[in-house]
């Protein structure tokens, strides 16, 4: 890995841009990704503009110690210079950045949200491949290691956000709402043999066996007492009376009958 100070320069109008980049290939053609110079791609074509390796160091931090000392306050303020922040950073700007303590009004962030109403994404019709797909999946095993990294370490959701939640979720909100036959997410695919032993060992110690009916169950009622019998359970009171257990709990249930009730003490007498 290489890591570098470069200087990527403006041929129309001389405006320069200095920054720290990373990489495998020396020869990336990588020009930099400052707010203010992206601009400047746009609106005079990548192809005038030009990258200079000023230094190769050992390490990143190494890097950025050298843009520190190069990108100071006077450049930030230079009309010809991209860079809108003070070097060696990295882009945690902290309080160097213009943001720093201070929250958007209610009318900015609605000018905000109409800019972007609309608007592209850069990765709208890209895939990540296999090997990036990898290597994000290890960042971020590697990272949440630490507990702390997750941004709701130490905090729970309060009912009011529980509810919002919900409530983003219910009906035609839902991301999967009407999304069946071909539009169906899963439409024409199965699980492989991997994903399917993966699902397997995922439920292995979960008890999936329905509870056992009757008085050995801890929810149990009790008995369902008819004038034809006393059931333990009111499938067994339906499946004897041929009737539905709709039915049977609308009749020991109401009251209005009192021959049709739940006991859960036996009446030998």
């Amino acid at each position: 890995m290489y890591h570098f100070v470069y200087k990527t320069t403006n041929l129309i109008n001389g405006k320069f841009y200095i920054g720290v980049h990373s990489t495998l290939n020396l020869a990336d053609e990588y020009l930099g990704s400052g707010i203010v110079l992206k601009r400047a791609f746009k609106k005079y074509g990548k192809d005038n503009f030009n990258r200079e390796i000023l230094k190769i160091l050992p390490s990143r931090e190494a890097a950025f110690s050298l843009e520190k000392a190069l990108v100071q306050e006077s450049q930030v303020n230079a009309k010809e210079c991209y860079n809108r922040a003070l070097g060696g950073y990295g882009g945690n700007l902290g309080e160097v950045n213009g943001m720093y303590g201070k929250t958007h009004s209610k009318e900015a962030r609605a000018k905000i949200r109409e800019a972007a109403t609309g608007r592209v994404s850069c990765r709208k019709g890209k895939v990540h491949t296999s090997e990036t797909k990898a290597l994000m999946g290890k960042k971020a095993k590697e990272r949440l290691k630490n507990p702390e990294n997750n941004g709701m370490y130490g905090k729970k959701h309060s009912k009011e956000s529980l509810r919002k939640m919900k409530d983003a979720q219910k009906g035609e909100k839902h991301w999967a709402f009407g999304k069946t036959g071909e539009k169906c997410h899963n439409y024409g695919r199965k699980h492989s043999d991997e994903a399917k032993a993966k699902m397997s060992a995922s439920r292995k110690g979960h008890c999936n066996i329905a509870p056992a009916p009757g008085k050995s169950n801890p929810r149990w009622k009790g008995y369902w007492i008819t004038p034809f019998g006393t059931f333990e359970t009111c499938q067994q009171a339906a499946d004897k009376l041929k009737k539905s257990r709709k039915t049977i709990r609308e009749y020991c249930n109401s009251g209005k009958f009192p021959e049709w009730y739940i006991s859960k003490e036996l009446n030998n007498g």
